[in-house]
């Protein structure tokens, strides 16, 4: 239920960001694919920036510092300014609905997409009582 909280505060703090709509979504590869998306130009660099901010952002939001009760408002407030592109934002609602393991796999496997190969939060995820355990 936390989890479902701090996507709903990112959703809205990120709601007044318009960036235009990249050409080719980099969620339109094939799943499980482990190469970034060709062809999209920037957006793909800007994407791949947002995802691994997403995978980071217990460290980058100073999330890490505080108990577990208090990171979920610090996460949300910081992911609202960081997630810059429109398909990281359509990334965040696509995950909104998933827990806990179904969660952190879908987000290592879009890391692994774009090129990034660790991610912190995925794992956080898998923890006992973590961010976005499962209900």
């Amino acid at each position: 239920m936390k989890g479902i909280a701090v996507l709903s505060v990112i959703l809205v703090a990120c709601s007044t960001r318009h960036e235009p709509q990249p050409a080719s979504s980099p969620g339109s590869a094939s799943v499980g694919s482990a190469t970034p998306v060709a062809g999209v130009g920037p957006i793909a660099d800007d994407y791949k920036l947002d995802i691994e901010n997403l995978c980071n952002v217990l460290q980058r939001s100073g999330a890490d510092q505080e108990a577990p009760a208090a990171r979920n408002a610090l996460i949300a407030m910081w992911l609202g300014p960081n997630i810059k592109t429109t398909a990281g934002h359509a990334f965040l609602v696509q995950i909104q609905p998933l827990q806990g393991g179904d969660k952190a796999k879908a987000l290592e496997d879009e890391a692994l997409r774009v090129g990034i190969t660790s991610c912190p939060l995925a794992i956080e995820w898998r923890k006992p009582g973590a961010v976005n355990p499962a209900n």
